[in-house]
């Protein structure tokens, strides 16, 4: 589901593509305490959580220069803190529940292999961040009881998914968790319909659930999603800026702003070539 919360890269300024690009590979980094499998979990939303909570309490982030099996030749800049490594433990805790999840739908017995392998460490994990880990099984369990039921109304559906990153944007419990749960959960409802909007149409080919499935016009589906995007991704902005954050402003507004919507048009273009073809293939 992840993967919809990035820069738009043409925007960013050098320097801060940097930055970011260090983030990420602090979490990588990271993600090194719990082996391989860890690793291949990375995705840039818990980036922006990272540097969010990171310029938010205003740690003294200093950048470490390291080689890695994925740059062993030249090393890499990182940014290593506590923040880091929250991301880096939500990051393994999002994805032991996507498995299981993945596995209760599909039967693929890969993602229970892979569920598996991140047991042991996601259950370290739910003595660690209990509200955390708490806050993403039961995100997962009322999908499934939404799915089961075939309810497809998706402002309710997307909700679940906003309760839920509301919990993970909350590092501690202070003067800044209102607004930190106000900005995850309409962080988390953008990500959800994003996901719905991409997998809209396979979903419906397969037989897979779909929030938009049984409503779907093609005439103006697009236009519909954006709407619901359009408001959604307004309150997550009206949220971020009641926070005081300085340091990565610039690339955290990019994200905010201009980034989010790079996706939605990436999947749009896709859509329009994939309907182009199908029309091509009718006419001949």
């Amino acid at each position: 589901m992840f993967g919809y919360v990035v820069i738009n890269e043409s925007e960013l300024k050098l320097k801060d593509y940097d930055t970011y690009r260090s983030f990420y590979c602090g979490i990588c980094s990271s993600l090194s305490r719990y082996g391989l499998t860890g690793r291949v979990t990375l995705s840039y939303d818990m980036v922006f959580v990272a540097m969010l909570l990171s310029d938010l309490y205003d740690d003294d982030t200093k950048p470490v220069h390291k080689r890695c099996f994925v740059h062993p030749i030249k090393s890499t800049q990182r940014m290593l803190n506590k923040y880091v490594d929250y991301a880096a433990d939500m990051t393994i805790l999002l994805a032991y529940y996507q498995c299981m999840d993945h596995w209760h739908d599909d039967g693929n017995i890969m993602y229970k292999l892979e569920g598996d392998l991140l047991s042991s460490k996601a259950k370290s994990l739910f003595e660690k961040w209990p509200r955390q880990a708490q806050a993403i099984e039961k995100y997962i369990n009322d999908l499934v009881e939404i799915e089961k039921h075939q309810d497809c109304d998706p402002e309710t559906v997307a909700a679940l998914t906003g309760s839920m990153m509301a919990e993970l944007l909350v590092y501690k419990e202070d003067e800044w968790s209102p607004t930190l749960r106000a900005l995850g959960n309409f962080l988390g409802k953008y990500v959800y319909l994003m996901d719905a909007f991409d997998d809209v149409d396979k979903d419906i080919r397969k037989g897979n659930y779909n929030p938009f499935a049984k409503t779907y016009d093609p005439a103006t589906f697009e236009e519909t999603v954006a709407n619901m995007l359009t408001y959604d991704l307004a309150e997550c902005a009206s949220a971020y800026e009641r926070l005081p954050l300085v340091e990565y402003s610039d690339i955290l507004r990019n994200i905010i702003y201009s980034g989010v919507w790079i996706r939605f048009d990436q999947i749009k273009a896709r859509r329009q070539y994939e309907a182009e073809r199908r029309a091509a293939k009718e006419k001949k």
